[in-house]
């Protein structure tokens, strides 16, 4: 992602106080959920409100996002898309007639002409955003705000930073509280273009970077960010406080958390991002700034379906290892080693069967996160090597990680233990 740089005129006489707060699909996908967000908002005063499309409101339910993807792909095979966007009608229609609102019906209506008559996908997918914000917007008698003033694209499809700084400024600074729908901006040609999944997140750091908020708030459905996964661990410990490397590192090696892209623009301006749950406002939630956490390790990650590959030929690097995704070299003698996604069985032997010297072996990496351990990075090690007798390999990075490559077939057992063990540090 672009470096974003935020400029402030001192001579500029307007408070730098303005919080924005964005609320995710969850938040926004039943009638009693967006009740719980205009109780949050109307707790506010200056402030920008982002929200994501309508989410799951059960197992087996389907996002509005993806309806609106089905929309468009039945339009482009039939060339109608009246009966898949009858979903997405009775969808909204449930939420006005529950919260008590005016019906979207004439503008739902319009929307399916417009798909309809050949609009493009951008469009179409972010209607989501679009209607919920207009909801929301009425629900909590505050101004809506369409995001084709706010966010803007160069020709090439890249954030043009100065125009929407400029126009977030012009159009938001002072306005009070307000609505904005996430996930998408405009071309020059007029044309609506989306950013990737979970691009409302993206929107709304966008948004805080050019107003130097105060604070980014990231409303979703857990208490913030756990030590360890709750799906796999019995710890529930929140983190109240990491760094922003803390949590890039943590992302990056399978940890639930905001990925560090979605947030990098809130991140390069030093606006804290405070992760906090719409269920449960009164919780203390996690700050993600510049100042890292207290304890030694501050959370454990795993990432699974990983492959560890040893070789001493350069040529492998060129020829394969640039073309992955996720690449993790490890320091060693005269072989190399290096990690990277798992690729299919298939690949795996063509490789060993063509190339001298290489070798491959499906693995885990637990990874323990933490500007403190390098303080104590012996007493941390010790630790692991009490719950694991049997490793493929631990590396300090010498700052902010501890990785320890493990057998998948154990990886989840492993992973328990590392983190009963040092979850209290």
């Amino acid at each position: 992602m672009q470096a974003f740089f935020v400029a402030i005129n001192p001579n500029l006489s307007y408070k730098l106080c303005m919080k924005v707060m964005k609320f995710g699909g969850t938040s926004m996908a039943t009638a009693q959920s967006i009740k719980a967000v205009a109780n949050i908002i109307k707790k506010t005063e200056e402030c920008v409100i982002v929200v994501s499309a309508p989410g799951k409101r059960f197992d087996g339910d389907e996002k509005i996002t993806d309806l609106l993807y089905d929309c468009y792909k039945t339009y482009l095979e039939l060339g109608r898309c009246d009966v898949r966007f009858k979903e997405v009608i009775r969808r909204f229609e449930e939420l006005s007639l529950a919260l008590g609102v005016n019906s979207l019906g004439p503008l739902l209506t319009d929307i399916k002409n417009e798909i309809n008559g050949g609009k493009s996908i951008g469009y179409v997918v972010s209607r989501g955003e679009f209607l919920i914000a207009k909801l929301l917007a009425e629900y909590a008698g505050v101004e809506f705000v369409d995001a084709i003033g706010l966010i803007k694209f160069d020709g090439s499809g890249k954030i043009d930073y100065e125009t929407t700084r400029s126009r977030v400024n012009k159009r938001l600074r002072g306005l009070g509280v307000c609505i904005v729908p996430g996930f998408y901006g405009v071309l020059p040609n007029g044309i609506i273009r989306t950013f990737s999944r979970g691009g409302s997140d993206i929107t709304g750091s966008l948004i805080a970077a050019s107003l130097d908020a105060e604070v980014y708030e990231n409303w979703t459905d857990v208490d913030g960010i756990y030590f360890a996964n709750p799906l796999l661990s019995k710890s529930n410990k929140i983190i109240s406080k990491l760094s922003y490397e803390e949590m890039r590192l943590l992302s990056l090696m399978g940890a639930y958390v905001l990925h560090h892209d979605s947030i990098a623009p809130a991140v390069q301006a030093s606006i804290p991002v405070k992760i906090k749950n719409t269920f449960n406002p009164c919780s203390d939630g996690s700050v993600i700034s510049n100042i890292g956490a207290n304890e030694t390790v501050c959370g454990i990650a795993i990432k699974e379906n990983l492959c560890l590959w040893e070789y001493g030929d350069s040529e492998f690097i060129r020829d394969y290892l640039a073309s992955r995704q996720f690449v993790m070299p490890l320091p060693s003698g005269q072989r190399q080693f290096v990690i990277t996604e798992m690729a299919n069985a298939e690949e795996i032997d063509e490789i060993i069967s063509t190339k001298s010297g290489v070798s491959a072996k499906k693995i885990s990496v637990i990874t323990a996160v933490g500007e403190n351990i390098k303080k104590s990075a012996c007493l941390v090690t010790k630790r692991i090597l009490d719950c694991v007798s049997d490793l493929e390999f631990l590396v300090y990075d010498g700052a902010l990680g501890l990785y320890v490559g493990v057998n998948p077939d154990n990886a989840v057992e492993l992973y328990q233990k590392i983190c009963a063990s040092l979850e209290f540090n």
